[in-house]
């Protein structure tokens, strides 16, 4: 199986090619899945683009994993 190298947070990891955005904040910190799932943390890329939990990465990818204390973006609608 081969792998690549991408960055997470600023710390480089190594991650099976094929890797989801979810797998790397696995591989990172099993402690963070919850609030990835219930939208309490998200995961943007170098740029600051939202990346959804299932997208591949690619060798060289760049994430960001924030901590959001606002309602997520998918419990935007519940007030209409």
């Amino acid at each position: 199986m081969s792998h690549i190298r991408i960055f997470i947070n600023e710390e480089p990891l190594t991650v099976p090619a094929g890797a989801s955005v979810r797998d790397a904040v696995e591989q990172h910190d099993d402690g963070l899945l919850g609030a990835l799932d219930d939208g309490s943390v998200f995961v943007t890329d170098g740029r600051g683009i939202d990346l959804a939990p299932e997208s591949v990465l690619h060798g060289g990818s760049i994430l960001r994993v924030v901590v959001s204390r606002r309602r997520s973006a998918r419990d935007h609608h519940a007030d209409a």
